[in-house]
């Protein structure tokens, strides 16, 4: 059998402790396995992992506990989209009177030195809505740049 030492305490250490360990639950667990088909033919009657569907009968109380589970979810998020959504399209309801008084500001970090062509024409198109180019009087935001 190798040993070796333990680094910190001194003593000495078998290797092979794991091995052995298994080997040993191995012989215990083949001696019982006959014990354990008997032990299971004795068990008490129900429901058992995975031998049953979802529509059998003898699960039919665990059935209930899920279907009133998944209808308590579904009223509770029915109601906060309700209680949610109202709000939200609520506050879109007037855009249209509210938008002119929006300010927005536009900062273009493409120009560096004169080259940045997407930014010039993102700050174009951003000047020409707020000079009020191609969109109906008083619904755009002004933009700053």
């Amino acid at each position: 059998m190798d040993s070796s030492r333990n680094s910190i305490t001194g003593t000495a250490v078998d290797d092979h402790a794991d091995e052995d360990a298994y080997i040993q639950e191995e012989q215990t667990r083949g001696e019982l396995g006959h014990r354990m088909a008997e032990d299971e033919a004795q068990a008490p009657a129900g429901p058992r992992k995975f031998q049953h569907g979802f529509w059998d009968s003898e699960v039919a109380h665990l059935r209930k506990i899920y279907f009133k589970i998944l209808g308590m979810t579904v009223v509770l998020l029915v109601a906060a989209m309700w209680l949610f959504f109202s709000i939200y399209w609520g506050s879109l309801g007037e855009t249209t009177q509210h938008v002119p008084k929006l300010k927005g500001y536009v900062i273009n970090r493409d120009a560096s030195a004169g080259e940045g062509l997407l930014g010039q024409a993102i700050v174009a198109a951003f000047e020409a809505n707020s000079r009020g180019e191609g969109v109906p009087d008083k619904q755009h935001l002004t933009w700053t740049v």
